[in-house]
């Protein structure tokens, strides 16, 4: 398996485990989710997706996304956490504030480094 099939299942289960706390257990969430997982499952097989981890590899083969997630790490510790509302991004996102129950999402230096774990250990 290579390093970029290992980041995209360990990214899948990283973005499940984020959006399960978001949403928590409610009945819409219970709705939502199984949608959501088959959404995230789907892009593992993306042409896209492998286009743009494709762009972290060297001219030796080596995938280096550990060291973007690490400036993202340094980043979030030095600037603070990411917070949004799905709106924030797009209005014809907004449902999913909805669906989360108008949460205001966290992204933190934790959660990215819980990202890298979780590849860097899959990787071994």
């Amino acid at each position: 398996m290579t390093q970029i099939e290992v980041f995209k299942q360990a990214a899948t289960r990283w973005l499940n485990n984020q959006l399960r706390q978001i949403m928590g257990n409610g009945v819409v969430a219970r709705l939502a989710m199984p949608v959501a997982e088959e959404l995230l499952s789907n892009l593992q097989h993306n042409p896209m997706v492998d286009a743009v981890l494709g762009m972290f590899v060297d001219t030796d083969g080596n995938f280096n996304i550990d060291k973007l997630l690490d400036k993202y790490i340094d980043s979030f510790m030095t600037d603070g956490d990411i917070r949004f509302k799905w709106a924030d991004i797009a209005p014809n996102m907004a449902f999913l504030d909805t669906l989360s129950g108008n949460k205001t999402i966290v992204i933190t230096a934790d959660d990215i480094r819980e990202l890298k774990d979780s590849f860097m250990n899959g990787k071994s």
